[in-house]
């Protein structure tokens, strides 16, 4: 994060996530009893087209009654009363100032001009903190979960100083205010005259600036500009501040390094220099932005021409310009998002250098030891150029680089992979998949090897322990053929005639192996089926558990290429589960998957399979008829729940249908390589961890039970974990042999309000935590 204001942004936009398989909620009402957020609120309108307002009614301000809101909301659009709309780019949010969560949850007690708000909390979400409440802009500043985790003085003066100096703090670097303790004088200081601040903000939009500020302050603002900059702004204008910037001379250039602090707050800089470049520059003309753009426009065409060359040619050429531009990935402007295809350089020169080396072996098990050593790196670097651009012009250019080095190497894997895998038996005997005993099994949808071990580097990251292995996955490499096989049930399930569906079925009943059959197979054998976010019950120190999480497939098949840009958000929310069910006691969480898949902007090379032949074509694979043979089309396997049944798999990386960006089904390491991956807390040697598996209140006092509790360990309980001075109780309990202990809140006024129930080493260490309502079990 760089600003609040950035911060409140992605927490917004964090509201409309929402669980594998439930809708997408249809709004974000974000409720402000006090009308607290409103300075915010109008530097955020710039920012968010989807966000609207409940007041009186200004088009302009994108502003308007509750029937109104609503409207906008079942329509998709920002509706005006002189017709047209704007459709919502981003899931709406509705700032409702003087509202609290319970006026909507209360309907009869209401008000009339706010009940068309109060079926859309049902349909769509409420953004408020983890224990229900509205969020405050004091609790936005000191939560660590879902706030920025500041530390900020409880006394009423420093409230009212936060409050009064609320829009200059929303366009305060953050890292200006972390490792202090804020109070009321830190925040007064934000309202005393910050002369480059206001320059800046001033160049960024004169026009608004100038109108937010009465005539004092103004006359204030330009006597600071002549004395510190020699610059009048009535008289010289915004164009000569432009070139000035731009050239960085004498008190300029500090005035420059402020803005290459945090560009993002003076979106309005980039524009003003392109007018104010002036005809002649010196050599190092690297401040200027119309020389980025001419710049980012030369990658662009040399870019797309790389599809003429050889594909050595292609990597070498990629190089020379990774080394031409890598400066510029430094600078504001690639902040700005105004350097993406010097950033996705980056990416495509490590993709060239993978690639540079072919993907072979003797064996399967050669090729996958190839892969996991380095060669997923080719995978992962493509993935990360495409998320490097936004443009359909950059987006094109990026497509040309992994046609020309990406797709051979990806084409000759393929083909050497399914020749290995002719005369065997696939996928060889693997241990089945099953949990021990304090461990929860999460199925992740699609997640890719190479997927997967970014998301095992933002676990390590996380201070989570991760083992990582790897499996094979079952054929074809379809959901309905590779899930079951990965479920804990697998070894009661069985392969009849293949169907186009390509499902097995139950051995004791015949019956379809579907989702709701295999789940209720998980519960009959013990263990605890987590779905929608739910996290398990008893005793999870001992329980089984098998939950489901994360929609990369689903994304990947809506979206094609454009996956790319999901994955860190699909990946933040993978990390958020584990967190939440690590949280809650599991010992262990086991991270598996049913299979990969192949991605290749602007699509998969086209192969041909008679319809005739088969009785239903997918993506990457066909259920062949009984008496058809797709010799010369496809490459036959037998089902991995019925090796009598054959199937056909679209040679090389192609596809059986046009178009096809995405795709799985078929034979390649991509698809049939998967990751497996086992999470926890401590490092191994370190012992047991413990695991608080009870924590049992009675009004204020509250009964803890640790398990693999050891000698010095001690509890407490604090609203921020690591911070001992947030500690709700007079002072620490050690925990008793048996790993119990009472502990009792003594301010009253701290019930119902969340904290961390934490246990501590003998050094006062944090081990492990679990988040508590005060007085609520």
């Amino acid at each position: 994060m760089t600003t609040l204001l950035d911060h409140l942004q992605s927490q917004l936009h964090r509201a409309a996530r929402h669980s594998p398989g439930e809708d997408k909620p249809a709004c974000i009402l974000w409720t402000d009893p006090d009308g607290q957020w409103q300075p915010v609120v109008a530097l955020l309108r710039n920012r968010m087209t989807e966000l609207l307002t409940l007041g009186d009614w200004d088009a302009g301000l994108r502003r308007g009654p509750a029937f109104w809101l609503r409207l906008c909301v079942d329509g998709g659009a920002v509706y005006l009363p002189e017709g047209g709309g704007t459709a919502f780019e981003q899931t709406p949010v509705l700032y409702l100032p003087g509202i609290a969560r319970h006026d909507l949850r209360s309907g009869e007690e209401c008000r009339d001009l706010w009940k068309p708000l109060i079926a859309l909390q049902y349909r769509g979400t409420v953004w408020t903190q983890v224990n229900a409440k509205d969020w405050t802009v004091e609790a936005f500043l000191v939560a660590r979960d879902g706030g920025i985790g500041l530390e900020v003085a409880r006394d009423e003066r420093t409230r009212q100083a936060l409050l009064i100096s609320l829009a200059a703090l929303a366009e305060t670097p953050v890292k200006r205010l972390q490792n202090k303790k804020l109070e009321a004088e830190d925040f007064d200081k934000l309202m005393v005259e910050d002369t480059p601040r206001d320059l800046l903000l001033w160049m960024s939009d004169p026009a608004a600036t100038r109108s937010r500020w009465d005539e004092s302050r103004w006359k204030a603002f330009v006597s600071r500009c002549q004395a510190d900059y020699a610059f009048h702004p009535d008289k010289d204008g915004e164009l000569a501040a432009g070139e000035k910037l731009g050239r960085g001379e004498g008190s300029w250039k500090a005035l420059w390094e402020r803005f290459c602090e945090a560009p993002s707050l003076y979106a309005g800089l980039p524009d003003l220099m392109r007018r104010a470049q002036p005809m002649e520059l010196a050599l190092d003309a690297a401040p200027w932005p119309k020389e980025n753009d001419k710049a980012e426009a030369a990658v662009r065409e040399a870019l797309l021409k790389t599809l003429q060359q050889s594909a050595s040619a292609a990597r070498e050429w990629v190089k020379k310009l990774d080394k031409e531009h890598a400066a510029r990935r430094v600078t504001p402007w690639a902040k700005l998002g105004l350097c993406s295809l010097a950033r996705a350089l980056e990416p495509l020169t490590r993709l060239a250098a993978e690639t540079a080396t072919s993907l072979g072996g003797p064996t399967p098990e050669a090729m996958a030891a190839r892969y996991m050593e380095t060669a997923w790196q080719a995978d992962d670097a493509s993935l990360r150029a495409l998320a490097c651009v936004k443009s359909s012009a950059d987006g094109k250019a990026v497509e040309m680089v992994l046609h020309a080095i990406y797709r051979p190497w990806l084409e000759e894997a393929a083909r050497h992979f399914q020749a290995l895998l002719t005369t065997r038996t696939w996928p060889p005997v693997q241990p089945a998949v099953t949990a021990h005993p304090g461990e929860c099994l999460l199925f992740a949808d699609g997640l890719r090897y190479d997927v997967g071990q970014r998301f095992a580097d933002l676990a390590e990251a996380a201070g989570i322990t991760v083992t990582r292995n790897s499996r094979w996955a079952a054929l074809p490499t379809v959901t309905a053929t590779a899930k079951p096989y990965v479920m804990p049930v697998s070894g009661k399930v069985r392969g009849g005639k293949l169907n186009p569906d390509y499902q097995p079925e139950i051995t004791a009943t015949g019956k379809v192996a579907n989702a709701h059959s295999l789940r209720a197979l998980c519960e009959a054998d013990g263990y605890q089926v987590l779905l929608n976010g739910t996290c398990g019950a008893g005793d999870l120190g001992h329980a089984k558990g098998w939950s489901e999480w994360g929609e990369i497939d689903h994304h990947g098949h809506a979206h094609g290429a454009k996956l790319a840009n999901h994955i860190d958000g699909q990946l933040a929310d993978l990390m958020e589960r584990v967190q939440c069910l690590l949280d809650a006691g599991w010992r262990t969480v086991r991270v598996v998957t049913d299979h990969g898949w192949l991605l290749l902007p602007g699509g998969l090379p086209k192969a041909e399979l008679p319809k005739f032949l088969t009785d239903q074509r997918w993506s990457r694979c066909g259920a062949l008829k009984e008496t058809a043979t797709a010799a010369g089309h496809a490459v036959i396997s037998g089902w991995t729940w019925n090796p009598q049944e054959v199937w056909a798999s679209a040679p090389g990386i192609s596809g059986f249908m046009k178009n096809c960006e995405f795709a799985h089904g078929g034979i390649s390491l991509q698809e049939c390589l998967t990751p497996d991956f086992t999470l926890s807390r401590g490092s191994a040697g370190e012992g047991l961890q413990p695991i608080i598996v009870e924590a049992e209140w009675k009004g204020l006092r509250c009964r803890v039970l640790v398990e693999n509790a050891a000698a010095g360990m001690s509890v407490d309980i604090r609203t921020k974990p690591a911070d001992a001075s947030t500690s709700l109780l007079t002072e620490v309990r050690a925990l008793a042999e048996d790993g119990k202990a009472g502990l009792m809140i003594p301010d009253e006024d701290a019930e119902g309000s969340s904290a961390q129930l934490v246990v501590l080493d003998a050094a006062g260490k944090v081990l492990t935590k679990r988040p508590v309502m005060i007085g609520e079990n």
